[in-house]
């Protein structure tokens, strides 16, 4: 019998360490509670038992200030914090606001994609690293994965931006505007060593029918075999929303867009 509670304690003792949060509703483990605006957070495992969480911070971002940054904390998979407390900075510059973010869990760390511009105007690059577990960037400087170009592009947008794994690197996805009242959705991909695959704003994709502005509705999802697809409504009330796939080569692998939905008059 003692051998029995013996072997049932080692099992015990051998089993992985699980997050000892509170279970009473007055106390909360802060990730972050920094003074300013913490938003756009993202939350996702590191492969270990822990979590990374990654976000916008404001706590000292404004048009004459050291700008919108993007922070980052690393939690055990005992929820014990790994960085500094109210996070790890990542990245900031000065004056500069950053409009969306995305990161998952890439290599042995994360990678991060952001879209940023001047303050109140809108982004006009779009740009990722790749950042160790202990949030060290790992390549000398983020990759510029597309850039406005004046006066045929506007604005680089957030919308559809994503990052979407691949066994060579990853494919990033967002969206931009054209001059003349038409709008792109459009991707790139980059190596593990952050080197693109395409020139910038190369593969433009356009989803009719043609909007003003970037406000068309993108989003985009891996299709297991180094493609993604994407699902777009564009261009308002009646937009049909439209369903496409993209081989690793980056073209379209349907001849035509499958409409999902027709849309109508009743609205989106």
């Amino acid at each position: 019998r003692n051998i029995r509670y013996s072997l049932l304690l080692l099992v015990l003792l051998a089993s992985p360490a699980r997050a000892q949060f509170s279970a009473a509703a007055s106390t909360t483990q802060f990730v972050c509670n920094a003074p300013g605006g913490q938003f756009g957070v993202q939350a996702f495992a590191d492969g270990a038992g822990g979590a990374y969480s990654v976000w916008i911070d404001k706590r000292g971002g404004n048009n004459s200030g050291p700008g919108t940054a993007l922070y980052a904390q690393h939690l055990s998979a005992a929820g014990v914090p790994l960085l500094p407390a109210n996070g790890l900075r990542l990245f900031q510059t000065r004056g500069r606001e950053i409009w969306g973010m995305r990161a998952i869990s890439w290599q042995t760390g994360i990678l991060v994609a952001w879209v940023q511009g001047a303050f109140g105007i809108g982004g006009d690059t779009v740009r990722c690293q790749y950042y160790s577990a202990a949030g060290v960037a790992q390549w000398a400087q983020p990759t510029l994965v597309a850039v406005r170009v004046l006066p045929t592009i506007i604005y680089q947008s957030e919308q559809g931006l994503n990052i979407i794994p691949t066994s060579t690197g990853a494919t990033i996805t967002h969206a931009l505007a054209l001059n003349g009242g038409s709008n792109r959705f459009t991707y790139n991909q980059i190596s593990l060593a952050g080197v693109l695959s395409f020139p910038m704003s190369d593969r433009r994709v356009l989803v009719l029918p043609v909007g003003v502005f970037a406000s068309d509705y993108y989003y985009t999802v891996g299709d297991g075999s180094n493609g993604f697809y994407l699902v777009a409504s564009a261009s308002g009330f009646t937009s049909p929303i439209y369903a496409q796939r993209f081989n690793p080569a980056g073209g379209a692998a349907w001849a035509n867009y499958t409409t999902v939905s027709a849309g109508g008059p009743s609205g989106r």
